[in-house]
């Protein structure tokens, strides 16, 4: 049997600290990376969807986000929301088959 193959890549709204920023993410054979923008070689963050926490999270109104946590021993995690609910649920889908 073959494993399910989940792709996904484009621009999502990552929460720094206190603000959201635009950064180029990619989801690809389990793995969860995003850099700054698409041109940018070296992602900032790599994480292994196989292993990592994933959570639905809701900010002001309906809008969603994803929560997505590498080491659950760790406080750092990634949170991303998008432009609209169909990236959102595009994104999800491939976030949950990366734990497949």
């Amino acid at each position: 049997m073959s494993e399910p193959y989940n792709f996904q890549q484009g621009y999502v709204l990552l929460k720094r600290k206190t603000s959201w920023v635009r950064r180029f993410a990619t989801v690809h054979n389990s793995v969860f990376t995003y850099r700054n923008s698409h041109a940018d070689a070296r992602p900032k963050a790599t994480i292994n969807l196989q292993t990592a926490k994933i959570m639905e999270g809701r900010l002001k109104g309906t809008q969603k986000y994803i929560y997505i946590q590498q080491d659950p021993f760790k406080a750092e995690a990634i949170r991303i929301t998008f432009q609209t609910m169909e990236e959102y649920s595009q994104w999800l889908e491939s976030v949950q088959l990366g734990r497949l």
